[in-house]
């Protein structure tokens, strides 16, 4: 039985080792000393000693003999425990490096007054490494154990030092290359857009909505800088002098940028989802009201389009 369960987990952890990543392997020794703690065997100390093989990977495994003495109701007892663990250890960039770990193995319990037993026992644990050299490692462990013939788990505490064994790693030697010769790349010229915009601004006569001959030049323009860039689109805004009612002068604004709006879609072919329309009444003026010429200036339909052209090299 102890042989089967040895065989499975040295398999498994071959067969794990195989698969990783490479590291520094190499042969290792953990002497140990340590504290064993459990309901059937009272508080004691053990020593103990590890032959291990750290392959190229974060994984080891390790041969583990453990010696225990203490009481058990009341009896002396020894106890000699042997194992096979496997280790993982986790990719640190400092000095300490975690590791898991579990594993099986047989124990032997020797009494004064009773019959000596024998125990299959797995072990589960967890512990850290802290490196003094290249080789050479602090290790701490805890492991929880049970055995087949008692239910109960025991809990063993290890300190000792770990010494890996084997040859460095080998390091390739310098090879002087000459220095190429840069390799000249002609770049390709570089694309350079800049701004381009229209700006229409009509004048309107007084208490008027009605687009003028000379509105039509202006509107064409706008129109075709709108088709030959195809992406933009355009509100058109509405303006009145300070004259009159203010909810009379919205709604004139309203108007006077409708027209500028119809023609553009029905006269010039504008698609109408292009072009909006909006009025602000007497609300925005660019000149003041109290003169003829200042009254001419607010009473307007302005827009502006503005896109993306790419410079000819």
């Amino acid at each position: 039985m102890y042989l089967k369960a040895l065989v499975v987990a040295l398999s498994l952890l071959c067969a794990f080792a195989v698969a990783a990543d490479e590291r520094p392997g190499g042969f290792t020794l953990y002497p140990h000393v340590g504290m064993s703690m459990g309901s059937d065997i009272k508080n004691s100390t053990h020593h103990g000693l590890g032959v291990g093989y750290r392959f190229n990977s974060p994984w080891a495994i390790e041969a583990v003999y453990q010696g225990v003495g203490s009481e058990a109701d009341k009896a002396k007892v020894d106890v000699e425990a042997w194992r096979i663990d496997g280790l993982y250890h986790m990719e640190t960039s400092g000095k300490w490096e975690p590791y898991v770990s579990m594993g099986a193995g047989g124990a032997k319990y020797r009494y004064d007054f009773l019959p000596d037993r024998d125990a299959v026992v797995v072990n589960a644990g967890f512990g850290t490494k802290w490196a003094m050299s290249e080789r050479t490692s602090w290790r701490a462990d805890l492991r929880l154990v049970h055995g087949s013939d008692a239910n109960e788990v025991s809990t063993i505490f290890s300190f000792g030092i770990q010494h890996r064994f084997g040859k460095r790693p080998d390091i390739a030697p310098m090879v002087r290359r000459d220095k190429p010769e840069p390799e000249v790349v002609e770049l390709p010229p570089p694309v350079i857009f800049r701004t381009v915009r229209v700006n229409l601004d009509l004048k309107f006569d007084f208490d008027s909505a009605l687009t003028r001959p000379d509105h039509v030049r202006k509107v064409e323009g706008l129109a075709n800088f709108m088709k030959k860039h195809e992406g933009t689109t355009v509100t058109v805004e509405g303006h009145t002098d300070g004259v009159g009612d203010n909810s009379y002068n919205q709604i004139l604004s309203e108007v006077r940028a409708e027209a500028v709006a119809k023609m553009l879609t029905r006269r010039f072919g504008l698609s109408p989802n292009r072009v909006t329309s909006v009025g602000y009444g007497e609300s925005r003026p660019v000149a003041t009201n109290d003169t003829e010429d200042g009254r001419q200036e607010n009473r307007r339909v302005v827009a502006e389009v503005e896109a993306q052209e790419q410079v000819p090299n």
